[in-house]
């Protein structure tokens, strides 16, 4: 039994390693389309690899996600988006008519208002790291306040916005992580108030005009 579980374990890791592998390779060959001005063949290699490793890697559905947005296409990027994140059938619950709707509003509103200090928090932890290397001072009170995400990102709601290691870019967005944060705060705000637009159009829809 012990080496059946061995075994067991080591096809298990096998396969995720060549998901892993294929998706990335799917998102890369998706970047190259875009590159040359393919737009619907990225968008599909970006389908495809957010389909083989939705939860591994965040960055194929940020892409997808982006390139909806892009493209103007805002209900379709928090879909995309949102699927990732867990929160797609809280959205999509919220919309709808029935028991459980409130409550599903309010878990888009709670991960919106997370992810919105989330975001804030990163961008205040990177500029006190650039603050602590000039007055290394600074590093002992960087140390009893860590912003700076550890150990991959913030583990916020099991989901967690991976660092890529790069400095801050000239603009000062930062790496992707930064850009993570703020097309997931972008992309809850939507989904948010596309629930709360239609719930105020079927309110007022109620009232009669005279006549």
């Amino acid at each position: 039994m012990p080496d059946l579980l061995y075994h067991s374990d080591l096809f298990t890791g096998t396969i995720v390693v060549v998901v892993t592998v294929l998706a990335a390779a799917l998102c890369d060959h998706g970047v190259a389309l875009l590159a040359r001005g393919d737009g619907a063949g990225a968008l599909l290699s970006f389908r495809r690899s957010v389909s083989l490793a939705p939860r591994l890697d965040a960055r194929p559905a940020f892409n997808l996600a982006l390139l909806l947005l892009r493209e103007g296409r805002l209900d379709g990027a928090a879909d995309a988006w949102l699927a990732v994140r867990g929160l797609r059938e809280d959205w999509r619950a919220a919309l709808a008519v029935g028991a459980g709707r409130d409550a599903a509003l309010a878990r888009l509103r709670g991960a919106r208002e997370v992810a919105a200090n989330r975001h804030g928090l990163l961008l205040a932890g990177r500029r006190m790291a650039k603050a602590a290397a000039a007055a290394p001072g600074l590093e002992e009170a960087r140390d009893r306040h860590p912003t700076e995400p550890r150990e991959g990102g913030y583990d916020v709601d099991g989901w967690s916005p991976p660092s890529d290691g790069h400095e801050e870019d000239d603009a000062g967005s930062g790496g992707f992580a930064a850009q993570a944060t703020a097309l997931d705060v972008l992309l809850l705000r939507h989904a948010v108030q596309v629930v709360e637009r239609r719930r105020s159009a079927a309110s007022s829809s109620l009232f009669r005009r005279p006549g």
